[in-house]
């Protein structure tokens, strides 16, 4: 029998999930009538799991399944958008818990992840993150010349030093 799943024509099949959801989820007189946002299955088409996912072919990355479920529109194993995060980023998540920012976090109440890195628009993170330049994640609350460009500078020069040693 065939695993109807992953068949080519599977609404259903991992990599036709954004497919599927845009069919509402990118319509904007019907996200319009419910008061959503309609673009957020082309921010997921750029992100760094959407890339990996439709463009890579790499069935590990999540879908909107992934951090919703497959029945609804919130996945029952998630409270927040953090532990849907953390049930891949585990180890980041342990790092974050234990480092200087996670005092603002806890004085605001923002959610953790999405606050910096978004949730259908996640970029790969890097050094554009860090700086106080324009796409800077870092520079919505740092102003500049603060620890985002030193940490942007030490982090360039650590990855020029490899680059170079590579070439070697």
């Amino acid at each position: 029998p065939v695993n109807r799943i992953n068949s080519k024509d599977s609404p259903v099949r991992p990599i036709t999930i954004p497919k599927t959801c845009g069919r509402c989820h990118a319509n904007k007189a019907m996200m319009k009538r419910h008061d959503l946002p309609s673009d957020v299955v082309s921010k997921y088409r750029f992100s760094v799991h959407g890339k990996s996912l439709l463009n890579k072919h790499n069935l590990e990355a999540p879908s909107c399944t992934g951090c919703h479920g497959a029945h609804g529109t919130h996945n029952p194993n998630v409270s927040e958008f953090d532990e849907a995060c953390t049930r891949c980023h585990s180890e980041e998540a342990k790092a974050f818990k234990k480092s200087k920012h996670m005092r603002t976090w806890e004085i605001t109440g923002a959610p953790l992840c999405i606050t910096c890195h978004g949730n259908h628009d996640i970029q790969n993170p890097g050094l554009a993150m860090l700086s106080t330049g324009k796409g800077s994640v870092c520079g919505k609350c740092h102003s500049k010349g603060e620890a985002p460009d030193k940490l942007h500078d030490i982090l360039q020069k650590l990855e020029d030093a490899y680059v170079r040693g590579q070439a070697i």
